[in-house]
């Protein structure tokens, strides 16, 4: 049964995850094998039809055809997995389709060499033949991975649905209305950098998966420098931090 993971970050705040079980990873590699599939027969046939102009010319068009045709071959079968996990954040087609994502360990999203070493390590955890060792493996680890994750360092958790807070959906309204916090208004709300409101926004969205203690540290960290940049005073939000947070990221929207 899938367990939720802890996982610290330096700014001792943590963060849980979902390890993504074998029947999700399965899904996942469903998919992305039928469009592997798909490409490899794409590229042997374009191979076929770049060859075709050798036919009147040389004697060894069949040698030119089977040299392009297993390097391309070779391109779609070990730089599939690597080339959309480094463009989608780890995630492939199949694994978006499944809702899991490739990430470090310590929660970070993985580099180039973390998806080649465990992509290369798919021909290990594919023996003896359709992921043999690599399902006795997961089941025999808390964390689902196979041996390419234990090399590289990596785990594949479920993708969280969150939902967006109200403050963050809600229709437009007149902004005399709406920016008023303690009794104050807070007419110098735009002054605010958008890496500042980024900060907002990503606490917003992923404050739900912090534990409690971690949550309201964060929201008062993040909140009393916005707070005083605005001229509020640390008095009027305490306590409401995140309740402040939430009218800075609602009055940016508009």
């Amino acid at each position: 049964m899938d367990q939720d993971i802890s996982i610290s970050t330096p700014e001792s705040l943590e963060f849980s995850h979902e390890p993504a079980g074998i029947g999700s990873r399965f899904v996942a590699s469903v998919v992305d094998a039928v469009l592997q599939a798909a490409m490899m027969l794409g590229v042997l046939s374009t191979a076929g039809v770049w060859t075709l102009p050798l036919k009147s010319t040389t004697g060894s068009s069949t040698a030119w055809a089977g040299a392009i045709a297993i390097l391309l071959a070779f391109l779609v079968l070990w730089g599939y997995h690597i080339f959309f996990e480094m463009i989608w954040n780890g995630q492939t087609p199949g694994k978006r389709a499944a809702g899991i994502r490739i990430l470090k360990d310590g929660g970070y999203p993985i580099g180039f060499l973390d998806s080649l070493v465990r992509n290369l390590l798919r021909l290990v955890d594919f023996l003896p033949f359709s992921y043999g060792v690599g399902v006795v493996v997961m089941l025999c680890n808390s964390k689902f991975k196979r041996v390419g994750d234990f090399a590289a360092g990596t785990i594949v958790v479920k993708e969280r649905r969150i939902k967006m807070p109200h403050s963050l959906t809600s229709d437009p309204v007149e902004l005399r209305e709406d920016i008023i916090f303690g009794g104050q208004p807070l007419t110098n709300v735009y002054e605010l950098s958008d890496a500042e409101f980024d900060v907002v926004r990503q606490f917003m969205v992923r404050r739900h998966e912090l534990q409690k203690n971690a949550r309201l540290t964060l929201a008062t960290n993040i909140a009393r420098p916005l707070a005083r940049k605005l001229g509020v005073q640390s008095e009027q939000i305490l306590g409401k931090e995140e309740e402040f947070l939430e009218k800075l990221a609602r009055a940016y929207g508009q």
